[in-house]
Order: C-alpha cells, then structure tokens, then sequence
C-alpha cells in the first residue's frame, strides 16, 4: 500500500483495495446478420449463459446501435445455468429452419446490418451487460455475410469483442446449441461430447443433409421416425469415425409433413424434428 497512508489498526501498511472479479453471466455468443438467399431465418442473436445459476431475463432489453431500435425480452424469460436464449427477428421464419429449437423469444421490430454494427443486451435495471461491434469485413469472418454461415463465438470464455475470437459457423449454425464452426486451416472444431445438427435445408423436398459430431470413434444409428412414431427409414447404422459426419436423408416417395429424426450411440440418444414439403 501507500506508506504514506494511516496504517491499519493492527499496525501494518494500509493493503492495497481490490473488488473481487465477477465473468460477465449473459454473452452474445452467436449472431445470424445476413442469411443466405436459400435458407433464411432471418436475423438471430444468441445469449449464453455463462454463470453458474439459472438467470431471469426477464424486461431486459436487446439493442442496435441506434436506441430506437429496442426489444424487451417478455416476462418469464429464463435461461438456464450453462443454457441458450435466441432472439429472433422473425419467429415464423426461424421455426421453419430450426423446428427444434423452443427457447427463442421474438419478434424483433429491427434487423441487424450486413454491413456490421453494434449489437448490446442491458439487464432490466438499464445497466450493459455485454455488446459487440460485429463487422463483416476482416479480421472479422467474411463468410457470414450471406453464404449461410453465423458468426460464431469460439468459446463462450473468451472475450467476445476481440475479432480473432469469432469464426464462421458450420453450415446455418447451431442456435440453442454449442458453437461448431471452422478454424482458420479448414478444420471443422468439435464438441466435447457427441452432437446432433439440424439437418439442412429445413424445410427440404425431397434431399436434406443431417450433420452430427463425433469425439469418439464407435458404432453410430441413425434413423427417421413419422410424427406418430412409426419407423420409416435407416440412415445409418455403422462404425464411424470421430469428426464431423454428415448423412442424407432422400424423402422422395415420403408424404409431406413432420418428421423426426434421431442419432444413438452408446448411451447417447437425441431427437429432432424436420419438415418435408411438396
């Protein structure tokens, strides 16, 4: 401490003061600006819980950066410890390419630029939390803008407005789901644990691709079940390698409608739906 400062009252230097570091709970951790003109979602942006509590969300507020453009998240907005929220600026549009996503919130009245911009999310007492000034140009990833690809946030633990921490998403993204993107070589980063895409295009007539992650080598199933749960089909059932896969679902000769589609390996199991149209 300063030794020119009073002493503490047991006789030694005054401590230097320090408050206690507390990670920021809420991050943008995925950002869809400007889809492509194939698969459109319209604009999303996704939040991560980074704390270790369920939070409430409830009245906070997602802006641009113009503070007209404002949305307030609805009463009984929650997200859970280590979990996902995603607003959406269509949420028609959003369902109708990732039907199984349920925790999203929308509509919001604004979209985001292609051209970038800052993005903010305050907590329900006005105060920041987290924004990030996206941009579509280098060091910022250039194939988000309009190829398919999101903006994704390499590790929710990194700080989300540096550059270098983003990347290009694989395929339309993953909201409600860990980050999968591609690094700088071409390599496609995988998650701890065994993942389940969302297969694309979604809607899709009559070919759709379904993606998926292995960490581990082993014996993979893949399988394709009517919405009153009759099996219909077997896309894969072999040993596969770790990595990122891919499998093709051909629905020609299949009635239009709702379908889901589930992936077991070992004690691994994850369902989800697709639409088939005509």
């Amino acid at each position: 401490g300063d030794p020119g400062s009073s002493p503490d009252k047991d006789g030694s230097r005054t401590d230097i003061g320090a408050v206690a570091f507390s990670p920021i709970s809420i991050i943008i951790n995925e950002v869809n600006y400007n889809s492509s003109s194939d698969i459109n979602p319209e604009d999303w942006v996704e939040l991560f819980n980074n704390s270790d509590k369920t939070q409430d969300l409830s009245g906070w507020i997602f802006k641009d950066e113009d503070d007209a453009h404002e949305f307030v998240l609805p009463e009984g907005t929650i997200i859970s410890q280590g979990g996902y929220l995603v607003m959406c600026r269509d949420t028609t549009l959003f369902k109708e390419v990732f039907p199984a996503v349920e925790n999203y919130v929308g509509n919001l009245s604004f979209g985001l630029s292609s051209r970038g911009e800052l993005i903010r999310i305050y907590n329900n007492k006005d105060t920041l939390v987290n924004y990030l000034t996206y941009d579509n140009n280098p060091p910022w990833p250039e194939e988000p803008d309009g190829n398919g690809p999101t903006l994704a946030l390499r590790d929710p633990s990194f700080d989300n407005i540096i550059p270098a921490n983003w990347a290009a998403s694989v395929m339309y993204g993953t909201p409600g789901e860990i980050n999968v993107y591609i690094t700088s070589v071409n390599e496609t980063v995988i998650p701890a644990e065994l993942t389940l895409g969302q297969n694309y295009p979604n809607p899709f007539n009559p070919l759709t691709t379904i993606p998926f992650y292995i960490p581990e080598a082993g014996r993979v199933t893949i399988d394709v079940y009517s919405v009153l749960g009759q099996h219909v089909a077997s896309l894969l059932d072999e040993y596969s390698f770790p990595g990122h896969n891919t499998v093709v679902f051909n629905a020609e000769g299949f009635a239009a409608g709702l379908y889901f589609y589930s992936i077991k390996a070992d004690e691994f199991i994850k369902t989800k739906q697709m639409m088939l149209i005509k």
